[in-house]
C-alpha cells in the first residue's frame, strides 16, 4: 500500500470525511477535528521509561498503537507536569501546593470554538471539592483543572469536572465530550502502588474501551505519565507514552521515535481543532504523527481526489492478565 503524506486538506475534504464516517451519535454540540473528532487523555504517575519498557501490560498497549519512544514530562513534581499540559507553563509552580493559576489553559480555548470537555476524576468527592478526598485516593495535584482560578471560581465549568464513575454512563448514553482527561486514583495511577499493579489496572480500563467499536471512531488516546521516578538528568525526563484508537493512521506496534513533550499533547489538541496557541511552549512543540486526515492512500479503493484515507485495523486482541497482585508502598511526589 502506497502512502502519500499530506499537510493540509481542505475544509471540505475533512468535513467530507466527517460525514462518511462520523463518531457515535452523541448528545450535544460537535466540532469536527482535522485529525480527529474526540481525545480522551490519560495521566499515569511517576516510572521510568525503562521501567515501563519491561512490563508486559505497557508493552502489550503498545503493541495495539504507537509508542511514543522519546516524549519527555515537563519537570518535577507532580502537580507542575499537569498545569503545563493544562496551559503550555508550569506558572511558577514547583511544589504539589494548593495554587490557582490565572493563566490561559486549554479550557478558555475549547469554549471559545463550542467544543465540549470534561475532567474525569477516580474518587473524586464532587461540587468542586478543592482538597485531597479523605481516603486520600483523591489527590488535588492531580486534577489538573483544580489549578486554575478561572475554573474553580465558574460553577459551570466547575460542573464538568465529575467523578469518573460517570465515564461508563457517558459511553452508554453517547455523552462523552470531544476532550476528555482521565486522571486514575492513587493506587490505580501508580503513585502509592506499583507498576505491575497499575498497568493490570490500566490494561482493564483501556481494553473495553478500545473493543467498542462505536465509541473508538475517530478518538485518539493518549497515555502518558506525569514525570520519571528516579529524576537522573540524563534521562530527559522520559516518560512512556502510547498512541490508541481509531483516529490513528499506523500499523499496530508502530515506534514513532520523534522527540516530543507534554506541550505536543496539547499542541496536538490545539491543532486538531484550529484553536490557536497559549505561547511559545505550545505553538512550538512538535504535534503528534500519525494521527487522523494527515496519510492519504493511493490505492484504497476511493474515489480519484476524495477521502482516500487509509483504513486503520480497528482490531484490539485481549490483552494479557497479570498474575496476583502485589502492592509496594512508596515514597512519591
Amino acid at each position: 500500500m502506497k502512502f502519500k503524506t499530506t499537510t493540509l486538506l481542505t475544509l471540505a475534504t475533512a468535513l467530507a470525511f466527517v460525514s462518511a464516517a462520523p463518531i457515535e451519535k452523541r448528545k450535544g454540540p460537535f466540532v469536527p477535528g482535522t485529525m480527529f473528532d474526540r481525545i480522551l487523555v490519560v495521566f499515569m504517575e511517576n516510572t521510568d521509561y525503562t521501567e515501563a519498557a519491561g512490563n508486559e501490560h505497557m508493552v502489550a498497549l503498545a503493541k495495539r498503537g504507537v509508542l511514543l519512544s522519546d516524549l519527555s514530562a515537563t519537570t518535577h513534581p507532580s502537580q507542575p507536569n499537569y498545569v503545563a499540559f493544562l496551559s503550555a507553563s508550569i506558572d511558577g509552580i514547583h511544589d504539589n501546593g494548593n495554587h490557582k493559576s490565572k493563566r490561559e489553559n486549554l479550557v478558555d480555548l475549547l469554549e471559545a470554538k463550542g467544543i465540549s470537555w470534561k475532567g474525569y476524576q477516580e474518587d473524586y468527592p464532587g461540587g468542586c471539592f478543592l482538597f485531597d478526598s479523605t481516603n486520600l485516593l483523591y489527590r488535588r495535584k492531580h486534577n489538573p483543572f483544580m489549578s486554575f482560578a478561572s475554573i474553580t471560581n465558574n460553577p459551570t465549568r466547575c460542573a464538568k469536572i465529575v467523578n469518573a464513575n460517570q465515564l461508563n454512563a457517558d459511553i452508554a448514553n453517547h455523552n462523552v465530550p470531544q476532550f476528555a482527561f482521565y486522571t486514575p486514583n492513587m493506587d490505580h495511577n501508580g503513585h502509592d502502588t506499583s507498576l505491575r499493579y497499575s498497568s493490570n489496572w490500566l490494561h482493564g480500563f483501556i481494553e473495553p474501551l478500545l473493543n467498542n467499536a462505536d465509541f473508538m471512531k475517530n478518538t485518539a488516546i493518549v497515555i502518558t505519565f506525569d514525570e520519571d521516578e528516579t529524576k537522573i538528568p540524563s534521562n530527559h525526563n522520559r516518560v512512556y507514552s502510547i498512541l490508541l484508537g481509531g483516529a490513528v493512521r499506523a500499523s499496530p506496534g508502530t515506534v514513532d521515535i520523534t522527540p516530543y513533550t507534554h506541550y505536543s499533547i496539547l499542541a496536538t489538541i490545539e491543532d486538531n481543532w484550529g484553536l490557536g496557541h497559549i505561547n511559545n511552549n505550545d505553538a512550538s512543540a512538535t504535534v503528534l504523527k500519525n494521527l487522523g486526515y494527515e496519510e492519504l492512500c493511493e490505492d484504497c479503493g476511493g474515489e480519484p481526489g476524495m477521502n482516500n484515507i487509509a483504513p486503520h485495523t480497528n482490531f484490539f486482541p485481549s490483552l494479557p492478565v497479570a498474575p496476583a497482585l502485589i502492592s509496594s508502598e512508596n515514597s512519591k511526589s
